[in-house]
């Protein structure tokens, strides 16, 4: 089996390397890149994918073996390049048995918000998932697409833009203004994501056309905790002389804390509506373990956020 993976360069993407290689040696991996200066990684062959441009697209490894192709690349860019390769090189996808892409949990969160910047994503994670979908089938494809919630945790040097963004703002600021009753979340770490790929991964490999399709797979982590709980248990993450452990996380009235927050509905409605999901619960969503047939493990599920 081939993988062909895009957005190599994530968090997510390295953990599905590194599971490869512990659990299928025998799989070949292609990792691309978007970033031209990243052919070479270390002793890893990156190789540069343009999205903008399919023509100049080459697929590597062999045609006669059968390939997965894997992004975790923004996925209406991914959309887009797919539908370019269908068009114009549809020998690209010869030896393909079944794509997985990961999308957003925001594609079902972000449906009714007001904010411009909110709407277009999610019209943007929808177009780009029902055109993946009609694509799989038109070519008799497998195919999944992740819809995972708030991801975290660093893998090899590559880490989140979630959990690290409240960790920094905790590390700089000596008291963080929080809503007194805060919505659920199910944080779910890097790691768990790549696990959840691999299952499906090897469901493609190991079973048909017809009875591996899937539709779209809502994913969050084991636990379901408060945001100022999960903030809570950032903090109790770090080492002991960690600076996040000196933010005091002040409990606000709902009422007072969204009327002192009023004024960034004219400077910044996008920050504002981020804000208001303080209070809103974002959870729900099939925890991993349930997929994996595994334990629970509660977050964070390594002893240091970093």
């Amino acid at each position: 089996m081939q993988v062909h993976l895009f957005g190599a360069r994530t968090s997510v993407g390295e953990s599905v390397c590194e599971q490869i290689k512990k659990n299928h040696p025998s799989w070949l991996v292609y990792r691309y890149s978007r970033k031209a200066e990243s052919r070479i990684n270390n002793k890893e062959k990156l190789y540069y994918v343009d999205f903008t441009s399919a023509e100049s697209f080459e697929v590597a490894g062999s045609d006669k073996i059968p390939s997965i192709w894997i992004s975790y690349s923004p996925i209406w860019l991914f959309n887009e390049f797919l539908m370019q390769i269908a068009r114009d090189k549809p020998e690209c996808l010869d030896s393909l048995v079944g794509i997985i892409a990961c999308s957003s949990s925001s594609v079902l969160t972000k449906r009714y918000a007001f904010s411009s910047f909110d709407q277009d994503l999610y019209k943007r994670l929808k177009k780009a998932e029902d055109n993946i979908e009609h694509l799989c089938k038109n070519f008799q494809l497998s195919s999944c697409i992740l819809q995972p919630t708030l991801i975290y945790g660093r893998v090899g040097q590559y880490s989140d833009q979630n959990v690290c963004r409240i960790l920094r703002v905790i590390r700089t600021l000596p008291m963080l203004p929080l809503p007194e009753k805060t919505g659920l979340r199910q944080p779910i770490h890097a790691v768990q994501v790549a696990a959840v790929t691999m299952k499906i991964a090897e469901e493609f490999q190991e079973t048909s056309v017809e009875r591996s399709t899937r539709s779209r797979l809502s994913l969050g982590g084991d636990s379901c905790l408060s945001y100022r709980e999960m903030i809570s248990a950032i903090q109790c993450s770090q080492v002991e002389d960690d600076r996040a452990h000196t933010c005091l996380l002040l409990s606000v009235p709902n009422r007072v804390f969204f009327f002192l927050a009023t004024p960034l509905l004219l400077l910044s409605p996008k920050t504002y509506e981020a804000l208001l999901r303080m209070a809103v619960d974002l959870s729900g969503f099939t925890p991993v373990h349930k997929i994996l047939g595994c334990d629970p493990e509660h977050f964070p599920i390594n002893k240091v956020v970093s």
